[in-house]
């Protein structure tokens, strides 16, 4: 059951970005459906469970540019500690990335910290954290200090 809803939570990803949003939907739901039948863990090399889809029912969100939902997936939540620590932290990137999206900067500096104590070199060079942080500062006109600090710890740079 576990591998069976682990092939469907990446297909939600997949579909997702293709722009299938019917077909991520549909995915999301059989993983979930599977996750209700077996306990978060590893198998087989590969993490899942019910923490797991939650995590990945806010990716499809913010995939999905779907704001509200992304917001709501990750809303009074936090990973356990028996999720591995790249997928605790790629949660607190995901709510970053839509708290960006909605137009919040400091909720959004707020997780990619979190997820840069989870996991400090992956959240480093982690694409979707950059991207996030360059939209903050190109949208922000005065940037926190606390911004440009995880900017330059990025690599990202900050020249103002």
């Amino acid at each position: 059951m576990a591998a069976y809803g682990s092939l469907h939570m990446r297909a939600t990803i997949l579909a997702a970005r293709a722009g299938d949003r019917a077909a991520a939907r549909a995915h999301l739901d059989e993983a979930t459906d599977a996750a209700g039948r077996v306990p978060e863990g590893i198998y087989r090399g590969t993490a899942f469970g019910p923490a797991s889809v939650r995590i990945h029912r806010l990716s499809l969100a913010v995939d999905l540019a779907d704001v509200g939902a992304a917001l709501d997936a990750g809303r009074d939540w936090h990973p356990p500690v028996e999720v591995p620590a790249e997928r605790r932290s790629h949660f607190y990137v995901d709510l970053a990335r839509a708290h960006v999206l909605a137009g919040q900067a400091e909720p959004a500096l707020s997780c990619l910290d979190l997820a840069r104590r989870i996991v400090p070199e992956h959240i480093r060079h982690h694409p979707d954290v950059k991207a996030a942080v360059a939209l903050m500062l190109a949208k922000l006109p005065h940037p926190s200090t606390q911004l440009v600090e995880f900017a330059r710890w990025t690599g990202c740079g900050h020249d103002r």
